[in-house]
This record gives C-alpha cells, sequence and structure tokens, in this order.
C-alpha cells in the first residue's frame, strides 16, 4: 500500500503556490490542501493505491473500487501539524475478500514496527455501501460504519455537496469588487466594492463616492448625488447646526442653550419647563388662602411677577408687603430714609415705635450738612420778630441757621462767623436781646410728647453739647433769662492738672474752646473706633474717618452698654478740667402770656412764645485760685525748721561722744 506524505518548503507560501484551493499556513509554511488532494502543492488527487490522513484516517484496497474508513481518529484529528503522521507500511493478518472484522497492524511514521495501533474493522462488507447510497453532486462518497458520507470537492459543502461556497471557484462580485465570506455563515457572501462602485454584486456606479457629509448620508438618484442630513444639521455638506434657539423658544427670559437637534432653556427662578412657559404664582401662600401682601394690610393687592410679586397697597400702609403703617414711613422721610436698606429698621419700629426719637440723631448723622440744612426750618418759620437793643434785626443775616444731629435745627444769635459782633453797653431788657417765636406743634412727629424750645446761653468760643445747661420756653409763655457772667480760673501746675489748650489732651474733635463735654465725647469716639472701624455720625469726629452706617449701628451701641457712655468719672477718658472757664449764672422768670403785643390774631396764640435774655448788669464775678503757701514762705518756714533741729542733733551728738569716751577710759582703769 502507498502512502502519501505532504512535504514542506520554505518557498510555498512566499509563492503562493498552493493548488486546487489549498491555503498555506504562514507559520509553518506549507500547504493545506483540501479533501481528496494531496502534493507538495496539493497538485495530486488520491488513488485507489494511497492513503492520505487529513482529519480522518483514509484505507484503500484494491479488493474495493472506492476508499472505505474504519473510523475517526481523534488523536490524529486534533493534532497539530507537526503531529500528524502518515502510514508508512501498513499489513494484514487475515486474509479475505474485502475488510472483515480483522486486526491489522500498521506503523507511524517515525516510529519503529509494533502494534502501536490497533483497527476493528466491521464484519459487514464496506465496500458495496456507496454503490447503494445517493450519490454526491460535487464530491467522492465515503462508507462510514453507519451509512455513508460525501466528502466534497474544492469549492462545495452540503450533505450532498450540492452547495457551492461562495468566493471559491468563481468571484460574483463585478467591477474589481472583492468578495467576502459571511463570517457567521460559510454559504453568504459579500461584495467590498471600490469606491465608485455600488450594489449587491458593484454593479452600478456610486455618484456619492467623492462626497462626504458631516452631519449625514450621502444619497444618489441616477447620477447626481446630494446629503441627507441628520436631524438638527443643514448644508451642502450638512454642516450647519441649525440653531434652534434662533426663534427665541425660551421664555420669561430664560437663557437659551442650542443643541444638536434640540435646545435646553436654563429658566430664572420662578419658572420652569422645557421652554420655562411655567411661571410660579408667588402670589399664593402654602396652606393659605392670603397673599404675602395681606400679612398686615387687608385691603393689599398681589399681583404675580417673575419670581416675585407686587403689592398694591391700602392708603394707610406701605412697604414691599403693605406690613409698614404709612405714618412711620413718612416720619424716617422726614429723617432722610429713602431706600430699602432701612426695611429691617422700619420693622423694628413697627414694634418698638418709641425708638424712632433714638434712631433720628443716627439717621441725621449720616447725612450731609446741606441735606440736614434743606429739612430745616427757615427763619420765618420760627421767628416773627427779633431784636437788640430794642433795634429789629435782619434775622437772616443775624441769626446764623444750623443743623446738629443731636440737638436738632439752631439759630445762634452773635455767631463766631459773623464779621460783626454785638456788644454789651447796657444792663437791663433795654440792652439785651428779644424774639418772639413760633413753637411749631403742628409738624411735631407723634411721639414727641413736649412742645418747647431750647435755649443755651454760653460765650461764643464754646462749643455746646447734648450735656450743655439749656432753658425751656413754652408756648403760651414769656421767658425772662437773666444772665450775669462768671470767670474761673486755676493754677494748674503742681497745685492740680488742668488744660490750657485742647491740644494737650490726646484727642479732642469738636471746634472752639476746650471743654470736658467736648473731651469726653472725642475719647468716646475713639472707644467706637476702635470697636467698630468707624466713628459714631451723631458727634464731631476725624476727619479721613469711616462713619458707622445704620448696619453698624449695633455695634455703636455696644460700646455705650461696654464701657458706658463718657462721663468725667470714667477710668477710659482723661479729659481734666480747664485753665480758664467763662459761665453765665442764669436766672429765669417764666410767665405764661395773657396778651400778645404787636396785633398777632388769636388764631396762633397757641404756638406762639417771647424770649428776653438781658444781664442784670455790667459787673463780673471772677473766681482765681491762689497758693495758701508759695516758695518763699515755704522756705522761710523750713529754714527754721532745720535751724531747731540741727540744734538739737548737735547737742545730742556730742553727749553722746563724751559718754562714750568716758566708758572706754574706766575700762582701761579696771
Amino acid at each position: 500500500m502507498l502512502v502519501l506524505e505532504v512535504a514542506r518548503s520554505h518557498k510555498i507560501c512566499r509563492l503562493n503556490r498552493c493548488l486546487n484551493g489549498g491555503s498555506c499556513d504562514e507559520e509553518k509554511n506549507r500547504c493545506a490542501c483540501h479533501f481528496g488532494f494531496s502534493g507538495l502543492f496539493c497538485e495530486s488527487r488520491f488513488t485507489q493505491t494511497g492513503a492520505y490522513i487529513y482529519r480522518i484516517l483514509i484505507l484503500v484496497s484494491p479488493l474495493c473500487p472506492k476508499p472505505v474508513v474504519s473510523r475517526r481518529k481523534r488523536s490524529l484529528i486534533e493534532t497539530s501539524w507537526t503531529n500528524r503522521r502518515v502510514f508508512r507500511r501498513f499489513s494484514s493478518l487475515a486474509r479475505g475478500r474485502g475488510f472483515r472484522r480483522k486486526i491489522y497492524e500498521f506503523n507511524l511514521e517515525n516510529q519503529s514496527t509494533g502494534n502501536s495501533d490497533r483497527l476493528k474493522l466491521p464484519s459487514l462488507p464496506l465496500c458495496t455501501a456507496c454503490e447503494r447510497a445517493p450519490p454526491c453532486v460535487h464530491g467522492h462518497c465515503i462508507s462510514q460504519l453507519i451509512g455513508t458520507e460525501c466528502f466534497c470537492d474544492y469549492g462545495y459543502t452540503g450533505q450532498k455537496c450540492e452547495i457551492m461556497l461562495p468566493c471559491v471557484l468563481e468571484n460574483p462580485c463585478l467591477n474589481g469588487g472583492e468578495c467576502k465570506v459571511d463570517p457567521k455563515n460559510e454559504t453568504k457572501s459579500d461584495c467590498h466594492c471600490l469606491s465608485i462602485w455600488k450594489g449587491d454584486r458593484c454593479e452600478a456606479y456610486d455618484p456619492c463616492h467623492n462626497i462626504s457629509c458631516f452631519h449625514g448620508k450621502c444619497v444618489s438618484e441616477n447620477i447626481t448625488a446630494s446629503c441627507s442630513c441628520d436631524p438638527g444639521y443643514t448644508g451642502n455638506m450638512c454642516e450647519i447646526d441649525i440653531d434652534e434657539c434662533s426663534l427665541n423658544p425660551c421664555r420669561y427670559d430664560g437663557v437659551c442653550v442650542d443643541k444638536v437637534n434640540d435646545f435646553q432653556c436654563r429658566c430664572v427662578l420662578g419658572t420652569s419647563g422645557k421652554n420655562c412657559e411655567i411661571n410660579q404664582n408667588e402670589c399664593l401662600l402654602e396652606n393659605s388662602k392670603n397673599s404675602p401682601c395681606n400679612s398686615t394690610d387687608i385691603r393689599a393687592e398681589c399681583t404675580d411677577l417673575v419670581n416675585e410679586f407686587k403689592c398694591t397697597c391700602s392708603r394707610a400702609f406701605t412697604g414691599r408687603i403693605c406690613d409698614i403703617p404709612v405714618a412711620v414711613f413718612e416720619a424716617l422721610k422726614v429723617l432722610g430714609a429713602n431706600s430699602s436698606e432701612f426695611d429691617p429698621l422700619l420693622r423694628n419700629l413697627l414694634k418698638q415705635p418709641a425708638t424712632v426719637k433714638d434712631l433720628a440723631p443716627f439717621v441725621l448723622g449720616l447725612t450731609s450738612k446741606e441735606r440736614r440744612a434743606q429739612i430745616s426750618w427757615e427763619h420765618e418759620d420760627i421767628f416773627i420778630r427779633g431784636t437788640f437793643e430794642r433795634r429789629e434785626l435782619d434775622l437772616v443775616e443775624e441769626m446764623v441757621k444750623w443743623n446738629s444731629p443731636t440737638l436738632g435745627n439752631c439759630f445762634t444769635f452773635n455767631h463766631e462767623s459773623r464779621r460783626r459782633k454785638h456788644v454789651l453797653r447796657f444792663p437791663g431788657r433795654v440792652g439785651g436781646f428779644e424774639a418772639l417765636v413760633k413753637i411749631r406743634q403742628d409738624e411735631y412727629l407723634d411721639w414727641v410728647d413736649t412742645a418747647s424750645l431750647l435755649v443755651f446761653i454760653h460765650s461764643a468760643e464754646d462749643p455746646i453739647t447734648g450735656e450743655s445747661i439749656r432753658f425751656h420756653v413754652f408756648p403760651e409763655s414769656e421767658t425772662d433769662l437773666l444772665i450775669s457772667p462768671v470767670v474761673f480760673e486755676r493754677i494748674g501746675g503742681e497745685f492740680g492738672k488742668c488744660v490750657q489748650d485742647k491740644s494737650e489732651v490726646k484727642s479732642y474733635y469738636y471746634p472752639g474752646n476746650y471743654s470736658i463735654d467736648g473731651c469726653l465725647r472725642s475719647c468716646y469716639q475713639d472707644k467706637v473706633l476702635h470697636a467698630c472701624g468707624c466713628m459714631d455720625p451723631r458727634y464731631p469726629m476725624s476727619t479721613g474717618v469711616e462713619i458707622c452706617k445704620l448696619a453698624d449701628r449695633h455695634c455703636v451701641l455696644n460700646v455705650v452698654m461696654k464701657h458706658g457712655d463718657a462721663s468725667p468719672n470714667s477710668s477710659i477718658c482723661e479729659c481734666p478740667s480747664p485753665c480758664f472757664t467763662r459761665q453765665f449764672n442764669v436766672h429765669i422768670n417764666q410767665p405764661f402770656l395773657n396778651s400778645l403785643r404787636g396785633g398777632i390774631q388769636g388764631s396762633v396764640t397757641g404756638s406762639l412764645a417771647t424770649i428776653n435774655v438781658f444781664f442784670s448788669d455790667l459787673t463780673q464775678t471772677y473766681f482765681k485760685e491762689q497758693p495758701k503757701m508759695d516758695i518763699n514762705k515755704f522756705i522761710s518756714m523750713l529754714g527754721g525748721l532745720l535751724g531747731a533741729l540741727m540744734g538739737v542733733t548737735f547737742i545730742t551728738v556730742v553727749e553722746f561722744v563724751y559718754l562714750l569716751m568716758e566708758l572706754i577710759y574706766a575700762g582701761i582703769a579696771c
């Protein structure tokens, strides 16, 4: 029996010389032949006198017209190329016609002769199996233990080799197309066409071969091509992203963000929905039938806006939610409040209305002098007439108007800023100042319970403060102020500290001469600056320093609560007395008016008052400190004392020395 073996050649794969559908194993560099072929290049068919092992063991005998198979040989099927072997010799141990149930010996390649494997063939004659079976269409019939099996020719498959494998014997693809077998089904194939062809068999010209659509696909009709764009794109090449925000789909000022075939609205607070079309009704309170505007004012109306609401208040209320009485609001307008920053303050005033009188000086201090002058009374609002030495005064010229946050609307006669000064020449009413004034109770605020004007008597060089002595002038009264000057002069030096000039103290922010009140207030401002980083707007302060705002008011009040208000007995402020002080003793006489002089009508009687300020005489009281003992008297007294002391001391020393000597000599003698 002739056995054929596949040979090796290093040039087979490189030259691609495998025939009859054989494939070259690049790793082993040899041809793997299809069934029925053998040889170096798969160039030979099997004959009846040879056998070749390729996945199955084939036995060929001259007794049978066709080859038969005893059984599958797993050890040979599953081995690699290097372990595949070919029978070298086949010898029969039993004689007979055909293959019976006999035992045959055979040797494997590179093995010594022996019983290395045994094949038991069936006792039934196998030569006639393929003769009884239907013929194979494109292949060879092989008898099996049970039935037959077709081993197909190259390019065919199926039980009877009736199916032609695609891409093997012929190429169905036209115009240079490449036939590719479906990896999931070897009986199906696809044509991979060149760029200018299309169709199942590459039979049609493709006008889209040189057109690239950026965001879409190319479609052709006859020999023309165009781009069919994906949703959200346009342009000849689908290169333009359609701006879905161009139509402003977002309502209520929502911000539109363009996306591919879509948009996103970034809605403002209070709105929602795809197009921000849902506007939340801020006039509806949860679990309540009332709107935010009706918490205090039950007649207020609420208008819904975007993320807010607007209240229309009744006549008695004002504010954002109609919770502030108009009376309180108007009071703060008079004080200069006109913005929403006063809202928390207004709410506090609603709970404690009396606090507005404490707040008014703070608010006024935050306004400019010009603004305070605008909201102040004018001369004609207060004065009906004024005289000095019984001569009429030009009140606008002679009475200087100014406004203090703590003292209010003020008018000063004989102000230091005036070049012309009125000097005292006569005592009594004839040489004094007289004025008929109106006390404007019609413009008083509701919390004011005392109607009067305050009169301060002081030197032109001395400032007045909230602590200065003042006198009340009541409506329907005639107030006489009889004054007499008093001067105090202190020695200072070793007899006690006093201040000659305001530059001698650490801080002093008031104009005019030095005073204890001005020193204490200046010291207080320093403490506020240290604690709050600003100074109290109610009092004079250093230039270039930040003014405390309403938001700082609690900090300012805490300074007073912690240290107490500034006073002469305060341990945190050192404010000595001035070395020179001019004061006035005042005697007041204040009867009520029985009738008005000058033809004033009775309709305004209830608000009028007269003021008379004059000296009782032309004398002045002067108090000056004198030392009880000067240096000369002290030295004189000290000399006498020293003389007496020295006399006693000298006698005592002499007597003591004499006694000591006596004791020494007495001791020697003994």
